[in-house]
C-alpha cells in the first residue's frame, strides 16, 4: 500500500506486514519558552485538531481560514524541514504540503523557512518569485502553519501582516543551560542505563559555573554530549582490560576536552571577523541576541501591524 513518509517526506510503497503502531515520543522538557506562550501553541493546536468547521474573519471565500505562527530567535534554542530552492519546484512542493497538511488536519511545519520570508529586492527576480509565492499560498491555506527563522530583520514587510501570533525565543542564560543538561542527561540515563554511564562527579561538573559559562545552545549542548561520549568510548576501547558490553564512562576530562576545542575555533573564528558571535548576529541577520522581552515573548499581530517583539 502507499504510506506518505515523514522522515523523507515522500510517498512510498510499504509492506503493511511490518506496519506496526507508533510509539508515542518521549516528552521534551520545554526549557526556554514562556508558559503564556506555550499556552497559545497548544489553544491553535488543539482547535486545529479537534474544530470542524473554523469560522473565517475574511470577507473573501476561503481566505484568511488558517493559522499562521512565526518563532524567531538565535540558532539552537528550541525553534524547528529544508526545501530546495528553485521557484518552480518550490510552488509545486508547497501546493503538495498545504493541501496534504489541510487534508489531514495536521500541523505544518517549515523549519529555517527564511527563503519564504526574505525581503524582496528588484535585483533578484528568482527569490521575489519565491517569496511571492509562499504569500499566495499561505493566504488561502485553512491549517495550522508554523515557520522558524533566526533572520527576523530581514523578513519582507508583506509577511508580517499575514502571521496571527510571533513568538520570540531568548538566548539561553546559564539557569536555562543547566536545565537542558539535566534533560539529556535524564534521557541518557533512561534509555542507556548499564550501557553509558556519566560519573557523579561529572554529572556535577555539568551543573557547575565552569560548563554555565560556555555560551551554548541547545544543539552544541547536544552535540557536546555526543562527543564526549565518543571520546570515553575510544578511551575504554584502548584499555587492555576493555571487553565488549563493558560499560562506558564519561568523566569530566571529557567534558573538558570538547570545551578547550569549542572555545579555540570561537577564539578563531572572532579573530577573523572582528566581533562576537552576537555582534556578527545584529549586523548581518537583524537578530539582537542580547535582547530580553521581560514577559512581552508573545505577540499577537493584528491586520496591518508593522511591529516585531
Amino acid at each position: 500500500m502507499a504510506a506518505f513518509a515523514l522522515s523523507t517526506k515522500t510517498w512510498e510503497i510499504v509492506n503493511v506486514d511490518y506496519a506496526e503502531q507508533l510509539e508515542k515520543a518521549t516528552t521534551i522538557p520545554d526549557a526556554n519558552i514562556k508558559p503564556e506562550s506555550l499556552q497559545i501553541i497548544k489553544a491553535l493546536s488543539d482547535r486545529q485538531i479537534k474544530t470542524q468547521n473554523l469560522w473565517s474573519a475574511d470577507f473573501i471565500k476561503d481566505k484568511g481560514e488558517g493559522v499562521v505562527v512565526l518563532l524567531h530567535g538565535p540558532p539552537g534554542v528550541g525553534k524547528t524541514y529544508t526545501v530546495g530552492t528553485k521557484e518552480d519546484s518550490i510552488e509545486t512542493q508547497l501546493t503538495s504540503w498545504f493541501a496534504l497538511a489541510q487534508r489531514w488536519r495536521a500541523i505544518l511545519l517549515l523549519d529555517e523557512a527564511d527563503i519564504f520570508l526574505e525581503r524582496r529586492e528588484h535585483k533578484d527576480i528568482a527569490r521575489n518569485g519565491i517569496v511571492s509565492a509562499f504569500l499566495r499560498k499561505m493566504e488561502f491555506f485553512k491549517g495550522l502553519l508554523f515557520l522558524t527563522t533566526n533572520r527576523v530583520g530581514h523578513i519582507d514587510e508583506a509577511f508580517i501582516s499575514r502571521v496571527h501570533v510571533i513568538i520570540g525565543f531568548e538566548k539561553l542564560d546559564p539557569e536555562k543551560r543547566k536545565k537542558i543538561w539535566k534533560n539529556f542527561l535524564d534521557k541518557l540515563h533512561g534509555e542507556q542505563r548499564g550501557k553509558i554511564r556519566v560519573t557523579p562527579n561529572c554529572a556535577q561538573f555539568l551543573m557547575g559555573n565552569e560548563m554555565s559559562a560556555m555560551d551554548w545552545n541547545g544543539r552544541e549542548i547536544r552535540n557536546a554530549l555526543q562527543t564526549a561520549i565518543a571520546l570515553a568510548e575510544y578511551d575504554m576501547r584502548g584499555s587492555e582490560y576493555y571487553h565488549e558490553g563493558d560499560e562506558i564512562t564519561v568523566e569530566s576530562d571529557h567534558f573538558k576536552k570538547v570545551m578547550e576545542m569549542n572555545r579555540s575555533f570561537r577564539d578563531y573564528m572572532n579573530s577573523i571577523k572582528n566581533n562576537t558571535e552576537e555582534k556578527r548576529a545584529q549586523m548581518f541577520y537583524g537578530r539582537n541576541d542580547a535582547f530580553t522581552q521581560d514577559g512581552a515573548a508573545t505577540a499577537t499581530a493584528p491586520s496591518g501591524t508593522r511591529h516585531l517583539p
